[in-house]
């Protein structure tokens, strides 16, 4: 027998004959979403549903009226994170009046965001700097979510 043949065997003999495939990898965004009504932003009745992405979360807020007051407040919380960042329109156009209404952006990891029109309210989109603080992010704004709808609108 020569050595091909002994090195062939040997394989065989090794082997346990299934071939594993890959681990599949799928590029769909995680499926965990959560909605609350209450008072998110300061927009009483207001409605916000929380989803996993595939890099980050999203936070989408809709309202039956005050919808452009809802919009201008997303946007708002959008921009908290650039330059003169942490000064959201709160109430009455104060913000830190002691609320739980808003986001607070302090309390979050490093992101960027990303703000959208949608019907009714508007989609905010938060995708964290450092990737391996996507799981921090989803929990403390899931958190968030439902600590701005659990306020009250006074």
């Amino acid at each position: 027998m020569g050595w091909s043949a002994v090195l062939a065997a040997a394989v065989v003999g090794c082997s346990s004959g299934a071939v594993k495939p890959p681990p599949q990898v799928s590029s769909a965004p995680p499926a965990a979403t959560e909605s609350h009504v209450g008072c998110p932003l300061g927009v009483a009745n207001a409605k916000v549903t929380v989803s996993d992405t595939a890099q980050g979360v999203e936070l989408v807020f809709t309202a039956e009226d005050r919808v452009a007051e809802l919009r201008m407040r997303v946007r708002d919380a959008g921009e908290q994170h650039g330059t003169g960042a942490k000064a959201g329109a709160g109430h009455e156009g104060r913000h830190a009046t002691g609320g739980e209404h808003g986001l607070q952006p302090m309390s979050l990891p490093p992101m960027r965001t990303e703000v959208e029109e949608v019907e009714r309210g508007a989609r905010l989109r938060l995708l964290p700097i450092d990737p391996a603080d996507v799981d921090k992010l989803r929990s403390r704004v899931r958190e968030r979510a439902a600590k701005m709808s659990a306020s009250r609108c006074d």
